[in-house]
């Protein structure tokens, strides 16, 4: 019990600075590491107390800047200056009933002050939590914590000071061997600490956006879904209604009238009616609904665009688990952007789309009709560049890029007789095991 009283003060630091800084210490990878830094700050605390403030708040720092990592550091600065200042006050009132305590040798008596001083310590961090914290504002804040912090700093920086100039001149380099390894020790920690959190939180959120872009994509194909449905009941309505007006005209005989009837309202319809579904049909051969509802939308724009589409799916179309269908997205995305973009500038031409496999790669064939006087493909690929001005646009280097990051994916782009085709290749993963 007196190592669990000499250690107190980094226990209720430890504590006050949780409450303060408001950390989710019940999630379990931080429930884990809060232990870890807890242990290391505990046995310091026994051995060289002078230090142990100082591995305490570089771990603690850690910890709160990889969960919040929009959390300004003046902020976390102040946090852990108050939770330090209360328990330095608290210290400082009850020095002389700790020493007697001490003196004691009385291990209930011990554990029944450390408990009641821990609870003084977290009930107080509680209470400035919600009734000064939250009343403060962020430059108050952040000027606060610089300024308390640079004293908390300094008052321990000078605590270990004194503490290797009282050691015996035989002992000096050790000891200050022994707080260099301590550094170096902690330096490490810290950073395996921000790399495993660093990956993780690059890992969740690229789960959240892949996860969201899906959400989105199958949202637009459905909404795409009841467009089509709600116009096959209107062409069913209005084609019982062509069908009774057909009847009339039979009844009286009229075959010349009901010919022109025919060819400026039923037949039109018809074509209209078999292209829209014939597409809408082929698209179903995508498995990947994030894939099928990008060329959903796309399709569907360029038509409310009044440009002409040509799609061909020639078989059921399956990706490769391998690939990340948020960067598919995007990059079909970008390249029927730019398709639909040219067409409406030229205000005439065809974008023509071909998905089809070849042995076991799976080819997209995006071509569409470009001006005369197109920019040159390099001009094209610059970053930042835009036919549209002022860099406005999406240009192809952001596809290159997300190119890259794939290592299975093969773009091509040719320009040629007033066409602009970008090729795509999903190469299988058997590419990817060959040996070098």
């Amino acid at each position: 019990m007196f190592y669990l009283l000499v250690a107190s003060s980094v226990i209720q630091i430890f504590c006050n600075f949780l409450i303060l800084d408001k950390l989710p210490i019940l999630k379990k990878y931080n429930l884990f590491l809060s232990s870890i830094i807890l242990i290391i700050s505990f046995n310091l605390s026994i051995y060289i107390s002078q230090i142990d403030t100082l591995v305490l708040f570089v771990l603690l720092f850690s910890l709160s800047y990889m969960n919040n990592r929009t959390q300004m550091f003046g902020k976390i600065l102040f946090h852990f200056a108050i939770a330090y200042f209360v328990v330095f006050s608290f210290n400082y009132l009850f020095t002389d009933i700790v020493i007697k305590i001490i003196l004691s040798e009385n291990s209930l008596l011990m554990f029944l002050w450390f408990c009641f001083t821990l609870t003084l310590n977290i009930s107080l961090a509680f209470f400035i939590r919600r009734f000064l914290l939250s009343k403060l504002t962020n430059k108050l804040s952040l000027f606060g914590g610089y300024i308390l912090f640079t004293l908390v700093f300094s008052y321990q920086l000078y605590k270990l000071s004194e503490y290797v100039q009282i050691s015996p001149t035989d002992l000096k380099l050790d000891t200050l061997l022994r707080i260099f390894n301590i550094f170096i020790i902690l330096l490490v920690i810290s950073g395996i600490i921000s790399i495993v959190m660093v990956k993780r939180h690059q890992k969740l959120a690229l789960e959240t956006q892949k996860k969201e872009i899906e959400y989105q994509s199958m949202q637009l194909y459905t909404a795409e879904l009841n467009k089509q449905y709600q116009e096959i009941r209107k062409f069913r309505h209005d084609y019982i209604n062509i069908l009774s007006s057909m009847e009339s005209y039979m009844e009286l005989e009229q075959m010349s009238e009901l010919k022109d009837y025919y060819h400026q309202h039923i037949q039109p319809t018809r074509a209209i009616f078999s292209e829209h579904f014939t597409k809408l049909n082929d698209l179903q051969k995508i498995e990947d609904p994030a894939i099928r509802s990008i060329f959903m939308t796309k399709l569907v724009l360029a038509q409310e665009k009044n440009i002409s589409v040509q799609l061909e799916i020639s078989e059921l179309i399956q990706l490769p688990d391998s690939i990340d269908p948020v960067i598919l997205v995007r990059i079909f995305g970008i390249l029927l952007d730019n398709a639909i973009e040219e067409l409406t500038i030229l205000n005439k031409g065809e974008l023509e789309i071909a998905i089809f496999k070849l042995e076991q790669d799976t080819i997209f064939i995006i071509q569409n009709t470009a001006r005369v006087n197109i920019e040159p493909l390099h001009q094209l690929k610059t970053n930042g560049f835009s036919t549209k001005g002022n860099h406005r646009g999406i240009g192809l280097s952001t596809v290159d890029n997300l190119i890259k990051q794939v290592p299975n994916l093969l773009l091509e782009t040719i320009i040629e007789n007033q066409l602009f085709t970008q090729k795509l290749t999903i190469l299988t993963d058997r590419y990817h095991k060959l040996p070098n």
